[in-house]
């Protein structure tokens, strides 16, 4: 009873906070919104075009992304629900030319045939033309979407503008450069030493190496100490077409997870109907026991990728749970977060460099019904069979018993997936079974329904997921019979809810509810409300429950864009977290932390310093103060090459100061580290190719991409360094890409196989280099890297004047540079004023002699001798003898 009492009073303290937040204001238009109408304003709308208020929409500031490229920032406009976007934006991005007009219809032709559009579904927002989500979908087969966690409009264009090519086959390009067949396509060193100034320092050594053979790519990873024993923890051998895919090695079960994960040595295979690259292709930090990736938020591990050296924030409901500093490969790891079985909001947020500043992205990572849903007509069918764990592992006891599985998923239509499996179980000896269904009902709402058999007891899920404009709501409820999955399990019944309501832009109202029930007996039970409102621009305070029932309580106060507060109030302790941004290099970070019933204080402040012109090289110094003891810290991140990098910390009587996790260094235990220690991390990726090792990032080599490793080489001698030309952006088919580039050596991942043009960005070459191939093409498979290295040669050049024997100038002469050395000869004129300036002369001796003036040749040649080291020559003047100026024409 007292139970329901507590119940139905946070359920009215709920509507309570509801009926304040939906009391009626006054409508805020565009205009007062920030509605900033792009600066490429049409001199004419196509006739038929719309002409609306915009009092009755709402401009959107958001990033854009067309077939997966960012193409930066543009207004959109948001009206009772429909997206709209500027009209000659579009028509820009997707290269449309009008092919005819008629009776308001214009036609265009595309690669998939001629697409029709009316020009009156056109509707003009203040001065911009713009085009809708419907009419993009509908007249041009065009996919769009506006993705929250990014918020950023994607649009997907399956097609290319102009006629449909009578050739069935696309013109392939020639590789200049091939990719190697080599068996080794990579090695990575991963040597963490951590000595705490007591006991033998604690080493440990990952090594993992992979290529191609047979066909298909091979990867194995290897840990230990090395003084001691190295065992492989994982290797694999993978082999896929269009429709199937085979892998032998280590490994895992991966259905859903009502019945659970076994891991096992053994082979696996799967086919679908469809494309499996899909299912094979997917974000790991590295060739992971996750065969094909159907359902990405079951996993208990998130990762993914963010700026090299930035900063990563796991988040709950927008409450933080954890942060680290993302791994010099552009790498974060956050293992064992609650996803199966949480309803949480969970967000990963991005910063560059710094919390002061605005987060790079936001990665949604919510457990969410359509991420397992297929596609009609889709069938996957997997399975696989081994023995149990790891076979090389000696301290496997489970080695010796026998795995296999069985799963097939159907999309029956576009509302409806089935699916069914089958997995024995190595703890009962039993036979598992489970099926289930997820069923879209309407635009709005997602249904599953899931039930096993383990250990011969039955157990169900059922969820139901809905969502609008302004709300979202989840259930996830599941009963297991006493014994299911093992003689040791209890009875139980879970049940979860999660609804948050937007009465307004600025506020969000959710409400929690959680019951749990072991062996019959209630465990806990509550419903709580919960709070986020940006009173105004800057202020955020937010009010959300614990699953033990308790709260946290956060305000956020943006003085800047380069400064904020964070207090924090939660199980009686009071934080304060202050984050100032002095400098696109240098962030500062100071923490006060106090505990009300210990009345203990931590005092902690941090510096970060870029201090060179690679970003992820860092310097960070930390300070704290508790109980009258000081401690300090310090700590170094950088890049010796684009393969190797190089973690550095000593840490002083910082147990108690909250300080970020370097990834690098993600080894040190941070509940027991000791008072006083030193730990170096040191990672070293080295790539095949090209009949030695070259500097790579092992994490985007992959089962299904590849990479290009290469060089920018100065041929001349010159006084040029590798550290001139760090920032160099190398092109991939005219488009910049993200790249690790140091010294010269650069590295571009990720990539599926085909062949590309590789240039190089001039823009930020010094003055003197240029390149001496505009582009090769080079080829890429998956599993390997391609080698290309790229001449540049350092060039000068001399200027000066011609004049006669009287000083005045001589137009028209011919001024010819003979070059010793084996250095190019070259002639040039000089202008009306007697000027000439010749370039691209590289570094020796030249002769420079005047060899005719209006084209007749001259007796009395008057040359020079010269050098050119490192540096351009002025006033190099030449007087022509016997002559005098101007000569007739």
């Amino acid at each position: 009873m007292a139970s329901c009492h507590l119940i139905r009073y946070r359920l009215a303290a709920f509507f309570w906070l509801l009926s304040l937040a939906c009391f009626p204001s006054r409508s805020t238009s565009a205009a007062e919104q920030g509605f900033s109408p792009e600066q490429s304003i049409p001199k004419q709308p196509p006739a038929g075009t719309v002409i609306v208020s915009e009092n009755s929409t709402e401009s959107l500031i958001s990033g854009i992304y067309v077939n997966g490229n960012d193409r930066g920032t543009i207004t959109a406009l948001l009206r009772k629900g429909e997206y709209w976007i500027p009209w000659d934006f579009f028509l820009a991005e997707s290269g449309l030319k009008q092919e005819e007009t008629g009776e308001g219809k214009i036609r265009y032709a595309t690669s998939i045939g001629s697409l029709t559009f009316d020009s009156n579904e056109l509707e003009q927002f203040g001065t911009v033309t713009c085009i809708s989500f419907s009419s993009l979908k509908n007249s041009f087969r065009v996919f769009p979407a506006f993705n929250q966690s990014l918020y950023a409009i994607m649009l997907t264009i399956p097609w290319r503008p102009g006629a449909p090519q009578k050739s069935p086959t696309a013109e392939i390009k020639k590789a200049d450069v091939t990719a190697p067949n080599s068996s080794l396509s990579f090695i990575r060193l991963e040597s963490e030493l951590l000595y705490d100034f007591t006991v033998e320092p604690n080493k440990n050594l990952i090594v993992e190496s992979g290529g191609r053979i047979l066909g298909g790519t091979w990867d194995i990873t290897m840990e230990g100490d090395p003084e001691k024993t190295m065992e492989p923890s994982q290797y694999h051998w993978t082999s896929y077409n269009r429709h199937l895919a085979f892998r032998a090695g280590t490994g895992t079960t991966d259905l859903y997870s009502i019945i659970g994960n076994q891991s096992f040595t053994g082979a696996q295979f799967g086919w679908t109907n469809r494309n499996i690259v899909r299912y094979l292709d997917f974000d790991r930090y590295s060739d992971s026991e996750t065969f094909l990736a159907l359902d990405r938020t079951q996993l208990r591990t998130i990762e993914g990728d963010g700026p090299p050296a930035g900063i990563a924030e796991l988040r709950l409901d927008n409450g933080v749970a954890a942060r680290q500093r993302i791994s010099l490969e552009g790498k974060f790891i956050f293992r064992n977060v609650r996803i199966t079985s949480d309803l949480r909001k969970t967000e990963v947020y991005l910063y560059e460099s710094s919390l002061a500043e605005p987060p790079l992205s936001v990665l949604d990572f919510t457990q969410k019904l359509s991420g397992r849903a297929l596609p009609k007509g889709e069938i996957i069918i997997r399975g696989g069979s081994g023995k149990s764990g790891n076979v090389l592992d000696s301290e496997n006891q489970l080695k010796e018993k026998s795995a296999y599985f069985g799963h097939v998923q159907y999309g029956i239509s576009k509302r409806l997936s089935v699916e069914a499996g089958v997995t024995n179980n190595i703890v009962s000896g039993t036979t598992d079974f489970y099926g289930g269904t997820i069923l879209s009902i309407g635009g709005n709402w997602a249904a599953a329904l899931y039930g096993a058999q383990s250990n011969n007891r039955y157990g169900g899920e059922f969820r139901l997921e809905g969502n609008g404009k302004h709300w979202q709501t989840s259930l996830w409820s599941n009963l297991h019979e006493r014994y299911f999955g093992n003689d040791g399990a209890s009875s139980n019944e879970h049940h979860a809810l999660s609804l948050s309501i937007r009465p307004f832009r600025t506020m969000s109202i959710s409400l929690y509810g959680l019951s749990d029930r072991v062996n019959g007996s209630l465990e806990k039970e509550y419903l709580l409300p919960g709070i986020s409102w940006s009173l105004f621009p800057g202020v955020q305070i937010s009010a959300t429950p614990n699953q033990d029932e308790t709260y946290r309580y956060e305000s956020i106060f943006r003085f800047s864009s380069s400064s904020n507060l964070r207090l924090i109030y939660e199980n009686d302790v009071v934080t304060a977290d202050y984050a100032h941004r002095l400098s696109d290099r240098f962030n500062i970070s100071a923490i006060n932390t106090y505990a009300r019933k210990t009345r203990d204080n931590v005092a902690a402040c941090y510096f970060n310093w870029i201090p060179g012109n690679i970003s992820s090289d860092m310097v960070e110094a930390g300070f704290s103060y508790s109980d009258g003891e000081f401690g300090y810290s310090g700590s170094l991140s950088k890049y010796i090459n684009a393969g190797l990098r190089i973690a550095l910390r000593y840490s002083y009587n910082m147990n108690n100061a909250q300080a970020l996790s370097i990834d690098e260094l993600s080894f040190i235990d941070t509940v027991s580290e000791p008072a006083r220690y030193i730990a170096c991390a040191l990672t070293w990726d080295l790539g095949w190719s090209g009949k030695r090792f070259r500097s790579i990032n092992r994490t985007a080599v992959s089962t299904t991409r590849g990479g290009i490793s290469g060089s920018l080489a100065i041929e001349d001698d010159t006084d040029l360094s590798k550290s001139d030309i760090n920032n160099v952006s190398i092109l991939l088919n005219g488009k910049t890409m993200q790249q690790q580039q140091i010294g010269g050596s650069f590295f571009v991942g990720n990539l599926l196989p085909g062949v590309y043009t590789v240039s190089v960005d001039p823009e930020n070459l010094p003055v003197e280099l240029s390149v001496d191939q505009a582009a090769r093409n080079v080829e890429v498979k998956s599993g390997a890297v391609s080698y290309i290295s790229i001449p540049v040669i350092a060039h000068y050049g001399i200027s000066g004047k011609i004049t006669d024997g009287s000083g005045h100038a001589v137009a028209n002469a011919m001024i010819e540079i003979s070059g010793k050395d084996n250095a190019e000869n070259k002639r040039i004129m000089s202008n009306e004023f007697g000027l000439y300036r010749a370039d691209e002369l590289k570094n020796g001796r030249y002769d420079i002699s005047i060899v005719s003036i209006n084209g007749i040749p001259i007796n009395n040649v008057s040359s020079k001798s010269l050098t050119i080291k490192n540096d351009y020559l002025f006033n190099v003047d030449l007087t022509v003898s016997g002559i005098t100026a101007p000569l007739p024409q």
